[in-house]
C-alpha cells in the first residue's frame, strides 16, 4: 500500500513525493478542485435526495478545502465530516466553514481516507470528488464504502473512464465496459449519470492551470534547487488535462445502496 504522502500526491496528479510540502502553495488560489458543488447540488436536488432523510449527514472523502461540501451544507442545512490527507487543506476548510457560517455543522479531519472509512459510518451520502483510485477500482471502492452508509444511502462519484472505442489501457482508469460491469457487480444501483463534454471544462482547466503555473514560477524563485520538481509537476498537470479533454469520458454518477 502506498503511504499517505504518496497517495495524496498521486490523487492531485503528481508523481514525486518531494512535491508534497509545496502543494498547498501551488494550489492556494483554488478552492473547488476537480469537482463542482453546483453540479453535485443539482444532481442531489433533481433526484430528491435531501427529501429522503430527516437530516443529511455527508461523508466527503478527499474533501480538499471543503469546496464541494461547504456550499452543500449551507444550502441544504446538512452536516459533513470531511477527510483529507493534506493538513493545510483541512485548515483551509475549517476556516472556510467559519467564513460561510456553517462551522457547527462541519468536521474536517486530517486523516488517511483509507483508514477513515474503517472508523466512520451511518452517513446518508458519500462524496468522492475526483480523487482517483485511492480506495481501489470501482468495485473495491463501493464494497468498502457501503459499510459507511445507512440503508438506501447514496454515493456521488466524480471520475472518468476510457471509452471502449479508444482501446487504451491505463493503470488509473477503467474502460467503459469494465466500469459498468463493476457497478453491476456491486451492491449499488445507478440513479443518474451525467457525462461531461470536454468543452464544458476546458476553460476551467486552463484557468486552474494558469494559476498553478504562476505559483510554480514563484516557487522556482524561492527554491531554485527544486525547479525541476515544479517543471515536472506542471508537465504532469498538462498531460492529465490533455488526457481528460481528449481521451477520457468524465462523468458524475449518483449511486444508491440496494439495502
Amino acid at each position: 500500500m502506498k503511504d499517505l504522502i504518496e497517495s495524496v500526491v498521486n490523487s492531485l496528479d503528481g508523481k514525486n513525493t518531494e512535491m508534497y510540502p509545496f502543494i498547498p502553495y501551488l494550489l492556494q488560489d483554488l478552492w473547488e478542485m476537480g469537482s463542482s458543488s453546483e453540479n453535485v447540488l443539482n444532481m442531489l436536488n433533481k433526484n430528491d435526495v435531501p427529501q429522503k432523510f430527516s437530516h443529511l449527514n455527508i461523508f466527503d472523502l478527499g474533501c480538499g478545502k471543503g469546496g464541494i461540501s461547504i456550499p452543500i451544507v449551507k444550502k441544504l442545512n446538512a452536516s459533513v465530516t470531511g477527510v483529507d490527507g493534506m493538513a493545510d487543506f483541512i485548515a483551509d476548510a475549517a476556516a472556510k466553514s467559519k467564513e460561510w457560517g456553517v462551522e457547527n455543522n462541519c468536521i474536517f479531519l486530517h486523516e488517511d481516507i483509507r483508514t477513515a472509512v474503517k472508523n466512520y459510518s451511518d452517513f446518508n451520502i458519500i462524496i468522492l470528488g475526483s480523487i482517483g483510485n485511492v480506495l481501489g477500482d470501482v468495485k473495491q471502492t463501493l464494497s468498502i464504502l457501503e459499510k459507511c452508509l445507512v440503508p438506501n444511502g447514496y454515493i456521488l462519484l466524480d471520475d472518468a473512464y476510457i471509452p471502449d472505442e479508444l482501446k487504451l489501457e491505463s493503470d488509473n482508469y477503467l474502460s467503459e465496459t469494465e466500469f459498468y460491469n463493476q457497478i453491476k457487480q456491486s451492491n449499488f444501483d445507478v440513479i443518474e449519470i451525467i457525462k461531461h463534454s470536454a468543452e464544458s471544462f476546458v476553460d476551467e482547466n486552463n484557468q486552474m492551470f494558469n494559476k498553478i503555473k504562476k505559483r510554480a514560477g514563484e516557487l522556482r524563485v524561492f527554491h531554485p534547487d527544486k525547479k525541476h520538481l515544479f517543471k515536472f509537476y506542471l508537465e504532469s498537470q498538462t498531460n492529465e488535462n490533455l488526457l481528460l479533454e481528449k481521451s477520457l469520458q468524465c462523468f458524475t454518477v449518483l449511486l444508491k445502496k440496494k439495502n
